[in-house]
């Protein structure tokens, strides 16, 4: 079904477009969303919605572990935003 609809020219003002923090991995052409039971592809922190407080630390080729019992589902991993060291 098409729909007629109007498209507005819209300018990006410099200074207004917030980067995001980590661009690395999406130039590097890494995945940010990876299925449990997979190799992580790049060292760093990385979080599971499928279990509360999971953000880790991961090495380049470790297995993401799966959390079968969860009430969210199939276990994903994600890339953390804040690749910072934990603080105790």
């Amino acid at each position: 079904m098409k729909r007629p609809c109007k498209w507005y020219y819209v300018e990006v003002i410099e200074g207004d477009f917030e980067e995001p923090e980590d661009e690395s991995a999406v130039s590097a052409g890494v995945q940010s969303r990876i299925e449990a039971g997979r190799l992580c592809p790049r060292v760093g922190y990385w979080f599971t919605p499928a279990k509360q407080a999971s953000r880790r630390y991961f090495k380049q080729g470790e297995v993401f572990p799966e959390f079968e019992d969860s009430a969210y589902g199939a276990t994903f991993w994600q890339w953390s935003p804040d690749q910072s060291a934990p603080k105790l």
